[in-house]
């Protein structure tokens, strides 16, 4: 059964209904599929739901029978529905608290430029190796943020300078050749 059939829909209705003074007393599977607008199948497992006995080749629910299965069936749907709510507040809750907890790093907006000459204090760049000083996590993220966007200003430079002694560049053997 899906978890919120299309029928639990028509319960209010069909409540009235069974309350009302024209309601049989019981009601088979053909009484049933036409209130709920179910097909023949689940018309059966309702009735089996609600004990229904035979009569004859038929089986028959009480109207109080079906009355009360309809209660408890509109009850745990409600009581379905609500959890799922809850669950979703929760879920989304969580989901801010994570977000409000990340720490909030500002990064310089207007930065000088920046070359491989005049790297920022606590930066160090030789053949081979980087070196970062920092005393917190905002302090070495803003550095080397501020390192990357030099980087991309000046990138030849930076590849230039990180060429081992007697190797050319790619862009020089290019244009040698």
């Amino acid at each position: 059964m899906p978890d919120h059939p299309l029928w639990l829909e028509r319960v209010p209705a069909v409540l009235d209904f069974l309350a009302g003074p024209g309601a049989p007393d019981l009601l088979g599977r053909g009484s049933i599929e036409a209130l709920l607008g179910v097909r023949r199948r689940r018309a059966i497992l309702i009735l089996h739901a609600c004990q229904a006995s035979r009569r004859g080749r038929e089986l028959l629910a009480t109207r109080k029978a079906f009355t009360a299965f309809l209660q408890s069936q509109s009850h745990e749907s409600a009581l379905r529905l609500e959890r799922e709510r809850q669950q979703q507040v929760a879920e989304a809750l969580g989901r801010a608290r994570r977000e409000w907890a990340v720490p909030r790093i500002s990064l310089p907006r207007q930065r000088p430029a920046l070359t491989l000459a005049g790297l920022p204090p606590g930066i160090q760049l030789t053949q081979g190796n980087l070196s970062i000083d920092f005393t917190t996590a905002e302090d070495l993220v803003a550095k080397m943020f501020t390192l990357a966007q030099g980087f991309a200003d000046d990138y030849e430079s930076l590849e230039a300078a990180l060429q081992p002694d007697g190797e050319e560049s790619k862009e020089d053997a290019a244009t040698a050749g």
